[in-house]
Parts: structure tokens; sequence; C-alpha cells
């Protein structure tokens, strides 16, 4: 998959043969869009074309929420994001920096410079697609655009599951959020149709697990802030050249007891194991919720809780 971060940077033999355009956010790569992708991939196969996912960076929703009240939390990191569409067969991402010039674009012009750089033959898309500006643009003034310019659309029926809850059954990323802020991975990973997982690269800490003899690796969560907190039990599935399923127990959150500074870090303690793993991507698979994080009067109470917490996890994993 190649990653294109402007349109007008896009190959010239996608302007000249075509491709089968989605567009989107796509956080989170839940069941619904991976339904999607599915469409996608079927129309591009049958026409011989690529497929293109546009998506932006920051998400609109996230743009917006910085202008009053900080940043949305994150279902998955841009590494996560294009491991997993590479996997499921995309041929190119197209990140559009969102910004107040792009805000700005009527639907109209907004489809101008898709025809002009993707030169869409399809557009595939869910019932609820949006765009432009003040979100002005809609399906019908898509299906409009595309008569004008020989272009398809093929909806996506909306994509729901009755187990997923008693008001909606519609899947999506605002309640996939909700359920993994919860901590209700059951239903998280129904949503996903995989278990949730996160990566990130470790970093070096302040060592003071080592000290109380929980040695922890650190992923500090500052530009992916995810909706999950707590402790957990997880494995971590998969490390920088040694592909082992390792059992652990991981905290995320601001670590109230040792400090002050309310950064969002993600610590795992991996069990019997002595790894050294700074400046390693390690991925961590979440498997079940044990506790909501508190603060300890001192150490030797979190070290006491954190001896429970492990041994509660390896029940579990």
């Amino acid at each position: 998959m190649k990653v294109v971060r402007h349109w007008q940077k896009c190959p010239e033999k996608i302007r000249s043969s075509g491709s089968v355009v989605l567009i989107g956010s796509f956080d989170g790569l839940h069941i619904g869009h991976q339904a999607l992708i599915k469409m996608a991939k079927q129309q591009a196969q049958a026409l011989h074309l690529p497929v293109v996912v546009v998506t932006f960076e920051p998400s609109p929703k996230n743009y917006f929420l910085r202008q009053t009240q900080g940043q949305m939390n994150r279902l998955m990191g841009f590494y996560d994001t294009c491991k997993l569409l590479e996997k499921m067969g995309i041929d190119y991402l197209v990140i559009l920096k969102f910004n107040q010039q792009l805000m700005n674009l009527t639907p109209e012009a907004f489809l101008d410079n898709l025809t002009l750089n993707l030169n869409p033959k399809v557009y595939c898309l869910g019932q609820d697609f949006k765009f432009g500006k003040n979100r002005t643009g809609d399906l019908f003034t898509l299906q409009q655009y595309a008569r004008q310019h020989q272009q398809l659309v093929a909806l996506l029926p909306t994509v729901e599951d009755s187990h997923i809850s008693e008001d909606t059954q519609r899947i999506s990323s605002t309640l996939l959020r909700t359920s993994l802020a919860k901590g209700d991975l059951v239903t998280a990973n129904r949503m996903l149709g995989r278990p949730y997982r996160l990566s990130g690269k470790v970093s070096p800490g302040k060592k003071l697990g080592r000290t109380i003899g929980v040695r922890t690796a650190n992923i500090n969560l500052k530009h992916c802030p995810i909706p999950l907190r707590g402790v957990y039990a997880v494995r971590v599935c998969q490390l920088e050249h040694m592909p082992v399923n390792y059992p652990g127990v991981a905290n995320i959150g601001i670590r109230p007891t040792v400090h002050q500074d309310k950064q969002l870090i993600l610590e795992v303690h991996i069990f019997d194991q002595n790894l050294e793993l700074y400046g390693k991507r390690i991925e961590i698979e979440f498997i079940e919720k044990i506790r909501d994080e508190k603060k300890f009067e001192n150490i030797d109470e979190l070290k006491k809780q954190i001896d429970e917490d492990a041994k509660q996890a390896r029940l579990i994993v």
C-alpha cells in the first residue's frame, strides 16, 4: 500500500486509469468499515482499478473539538491503521490535512479536486455520508455530481448487530469508543470483528517499576489518547524480531500515585521475562478489564495492589 499525503501527489497512473474511492475517518476499522472495503475491492476487481482510501488528519471531529475541549479519544494510531488497511488489500491511502482551507471547500469543489487527482470511477460510501463546507454535501449531492461526470456511486446498507445494544444496533466508531471507555471488550470486539489491539514504541520511563520489582514497558499515548482506562489482563502479541505471545498486565492512565502531570501512559508488565524493549514496537491485545485506576496512599499500597492485579491477570491469560 502506498501512502500519499496530498491529493495532488497521487500517481499519474491513477489520474489516467481511474480508481475506486472510499472517503472517511475509518477510526477503528470496525466491521462496518470492513464491509465497505470489501464492497470497494469487489468493484475494483471487476473494473481492474486500484482501491483508494481518502481520509483526514486530524479527523474533522477532532479538528473542531480541539477548538473547544481538547482532543477526542482515538481508537487506533496511524501505524496500526496503515497496517490493517494494507492487510485488507487497499492500494493507496490518501491523507488530506484537515484545515480551514479544506474545511471551507464547497461540496462541488471538494469533488472537483477528487475528480482531478483521483479520477474516481466509483465512490463506495455509507448511507450517512456528508462532506464539504458545513457538511452541506450529502448522498443526493454526490449522486447528482457523479451522473454529470460519468461516475458511479455504490452504497453500503447500514451494518447492524442485534447483540450490540438495546438502544441502537448500528455499528459506528462512536459506539465502539463508548464500549471501550466502559471497559466492555466483549462488545467492542464484536464490532471490530477481532480482539482490540494497540501498538506503540516503548519509551524510557522513570524506572520506578524496577525499584518495586515490577518492570514495565511504557508507551506514551499523548498523540493517540485511546478510550481505555484502568488495569487489564493483556497479551503482548508481537514484538519486533520476537513473534511470541507473552501474557501480562497493563495499566492505562495518569498514574496518580506517583505522578501529577496527568500524562496518559500505557504501562505493560510482561510476566516472567526480562526483555530490553526500549525503542522497539510492541503490540498489546487487551483481554479483560480487572479494575479502574485509583490513587493509593503510598508506594507500598500500590505495590501490594499491583501484585494482586498480576495474580488475577495470570488466571485470565
